[in-house]
């Protein structure tokens, strides 16, 4: 009855994950008839589609890799971002929908998506295409080479990692992705798995989570700039980052961020274990607390900086105390979008 019961689960799993090819949107075709159908639809013929393929003009490669935990809602969000992101950033965007078991003549599954976006004023639009590859992972050491033909030759190329095991990654797509601008995954998804890989020389790793941790930490930067690196450094014992888990990855982020701001300021300049241990990330806020807290602890009680920042209201409350008196703030942050998120994240 277990042998039963896990091969069914097992049947079930591999349709879900065919699901995942299926249900973004585009017209479903022979993979080599993928680059004809786009060529053909950006033809150049009469004025009118001349018109149109004038704004045809594609800046990046963006590649959106799924693995087989990805679920069809995540997949269809991050497709959206992908297009949404392209409205400023035109782009080809290549994505990859593994399926654990593939049955029938037809090995690889191609679809096509194009899409045109029209803004304010005359004259104001931009498209992307959208090359949907199912492959089965079975094929994944082969994937490389139907990429490359997919590709918009001559343009930067970035790879996004979503749910893509880290054995699979150094099995088979290290080497595909060491020609590429840049490597973005979300810590907050993947936890610190990814941090772990040691990626090619010339390619950039960057966190999706780090990038929307941008408003916490211009929030944090302006107010501490205005007082001197020696009263944030000195009797400096310990800084603490508490978060929710859907904010794990962020924590993290600033974590590493306030590591490397207080190092430039001299404090655990020397690396050991006892400076490593001053920085101290504790996800431990409640569910329904939504949000994060950074808590700096000196050997003197008197000093103290407190910053914390609630999901709810969107608030940053900074309260401190570097020994000059006391300070209080309170102001509301304006997060970004995930499309604005990914844009920080891949060119910044």
């Amino acid at each position: 009855m277990a042998s039963g019961r896990t091969l069914s689960e097992r049947v079930c799993e591999a349709e879900k994950m065919k699901a995942l090819f299926d249900i973004l949107p585009g017209m479903k075709m022979p993979v080599s008839a993928v680059i004809p159908a786009l060529t053909k639809i950006w033809r150049i013929g009469d004025s009118e589609t001349e018109t149109q393929t004038s704004f045809h003009a594609s800046k990046v490669n963006l590649i959106l890799h799924f693995g087989l935990a990805a679920t069809e809602k995540e997949a269809l969000d991050i497709f959206h971002t992908a297009c949404r992101f392209a409205i400023n950033h035109p782009s080809r965007i290549i994505v990859l929908c593994p399926v654990e078991n593939q049955h029938g003549e037809e090995i690889l599954e191609g679809k096509l998506y194009s899409q045109c976006f029209l803004g304010p004023g005359e004259g104001n639009v931009s498209c992307c295409d959208a090359l949907i590859l199912g492959y089965p992972t079975t094929e994944s050491g082969f994937l490389e080479n139907q990429v490359s033909i997919w590709l918009e030759s001559d343009l930067p190329t970035y790879h996004w990692f979503h749910r893509v095991p880290v054995k699979a990654i150094r099995d088979y797509y290290l080497s595909f992705v060491e020609d590429f601008r840049r490597v973005v995954f979300d810590s907050s998804v993947e936890g610190n798995l990814y941090n772990r890989i040691n990626w090619p020389a010339l390619v950039v790793p960057s966190d999706l989570a780090y990038a929307r941790s941008l408003p916490y930490r211009q929030s944090i930067g302006q107010f501490l700039s205005r007082f001197e690196p020696s009263l944030l450094r000195d009797g400096l014992n310990s800084v603490v980052v508490k978060s929710s888990s859907a904010l794990d990855g962020e924590a993290a982020g600033l974590l590493r961020w306030q590591r490397s701001c207080l190092k430039s300021c001299g404090f655990g300049c020397k690396e050991s274990e006892e400076s490593e241990a001053a920085f101290q990330l504790d996800p431990s806020l409640e569910e329904e607390e939504q949000g994060l807290s950074i808590d700096w602890i000196y050997g003197d009680e008197g000093r103290f900086f407190s910053w914390r920042f609630s999901c709810q209201t969107n608030v940053a409350q900074i309260k401190a105390d570097f020994g000059k008196g006391r300070h209080t703030l309170n102001s509301h942050l304006n997060l970004p979008d995930f499309e604005e998120s990914l844009a920080e994240a891949l060119f910044f």
